[in-house]
């Protein structure tokens, strides 16, 4: 279990994994962007399957997700939820647009969005299986657009091997540039077997 994982790192050593990752992925975006890009942790915690929810905040409102199934000597899954006024204009900044311009999510931003995702979550995995010396492959990113309730039930669902003891970690990050301010929600559930965390 995700717990189990994390036993033998300390909070500044996991709060490094992940100040590393997001600094890789920052480096990215700005490239994407073509402008200065910060990506920030705001808070990290392990949180009980039947906290999560009421952790995120108001289960109607909705957000963007991009889910990514992952595979290696660990599996499970990993989920962007950030919050669809910031996507919005993050895609006006990446397609180099007017600063209000998109309003919706068509196959050009759903594809941008998906990029910005895969950076993200790629940086992450790639610091945390350097540092636990396992293989987390991530699969291709799946976009959904709906209230925030409706995606961590889905999130749940489909990882049927989830128990109610069970802890996902909640990762929230803030990304910002000259101005745009998005703040989104990591959450990843990993799944270890047998396999002995080294």
């Amino acid at each position: 279990m995700l717990s189990r994982i994390y036993a033998g790192l300390s909070h500044e050593h996991l709060q490094r994994i992940l100040g590393d990752g997001l600094s890789m992925a920052a480096k990215s975006l700005s490239k994407m962007v073509g402008q200065d890009v910060r990506v920030t942790v705001d808070e990290f915690r392990l949180v009980p399957v039947r906290e999560v929810a009421r952790t995120l905040g108001d289960p109607d409102e909705v957000v963007v997700g991009v889910s990514f199934s992952l595979t290696g000597q660990l599996e499970g899954r990993l989920s962007l939820l950030i919050e669809r006024a910031g996507v919005l204009g993050l895609m006006d900044a990446l397609l180099k647009r007017p600063a209000g311009t998109t309003k919706s999510f068509q196959d050009m931003e759903k594809s941008a969005v998906n990029e910005t995702a895969n950076i993200l979550s790629n940086a992450y995995i790639t610091v945390l299986s350097r540092e636990i010396q396992m293989t987390i492959l991530p699969g291709a990113p799946r976009f959904s657009e709906a209230p925030l309730g409706d995606l961590l039930e889905s999130l749940v669902m489909e990882d049927s091997e989830v128990a109610v003891e069970e802890r996902f970690l909640l990762l929230r990050h803030s990304l910002s540039a000259p101005g745009l301010t998005l703040q989104g929600n990591l959450v990843m559930f990993l799944k270890t077997g047998d396999t002995d965390i080294g």
